[in-house]
């Protein structure tokens, strides 16, 4: 349940801009303008239109990463299930994907397997487990982070940055593993 997550419209920072206009274009939109100050940007690097696959089972947690991330210029786009992850991997390139482990049709190791063989793009592992084996089975079967789901949205913002700046000053291997 949300309740046990430090996320929530709050500790996220968003809040409705007074005046602001409803979006509801493109995928993964909520149809409203969030916003959220600024000011604790560390390093001023900005979200420059990056893609973002989130395949997690939980539609409000989808809701709430949306919205936080379109606000840093991330473009995000959310599925439910393992196979449509899977699926959206396949249609479309992204330059980071953020994979919930406990999906309702197939687990989230067997999405990531099937990632790791069809895209380059960095995976950030959600997981509500954090138990020792599974951040190092996810790590070695190639994902890139692991998160605990209690992690507030900043603390994911930062370190979707981190996947991505590595990509940016050529720290990435070549080719799927």
């Amino acid at each position: 349940p949300l309740e046990e997550r430090s996320i929530t419209r709050e500790s996220a920072g968003l809040h409705k801009l007074p005046g602001a206009e409803t979006s509801g274009d493109g995928p993964g939109k909520s149809g409203r303008r969030l916003g959220v100050g600024r000011s604790g940007d560390m390093d001023g690097y900005e979200g420059k239109g990056h893609q973002v696959l989130l395949i997690d089972d939980d539609s409000e947690f989808c809701e709430l990463m949306t919205d936080y991330l379109d606000v840093h210029s991330f473009a995000v786009s959310s599925v439910h299930t393992g196979t449509a992850g899977i699926e959206a991997a396949r249609r479309q390139e992204y330059d980071v994907i953020l994979l919930d482990m406990l999906l309702p049709d197939i687990s989230g190791i067997e999405v990531l397997r099937h990632l790791r063989t069809e895209t380059r793009a960095p995976v950030v592992i959600l997981s509500a487990h954090n138990e020792e084996t599974d951040r190092i089975v996810t790590l070695e079967l190639g994902a890139d982070d692991y998160v605990p789901k209690t992690v507030c949205s900043r603390e994911l913002l930062s370190r979707s940055r981190v996947v991505l700046r590595r990509i940016e000053n050529g720290d990435w291997p070549n080719g799927a593993d």
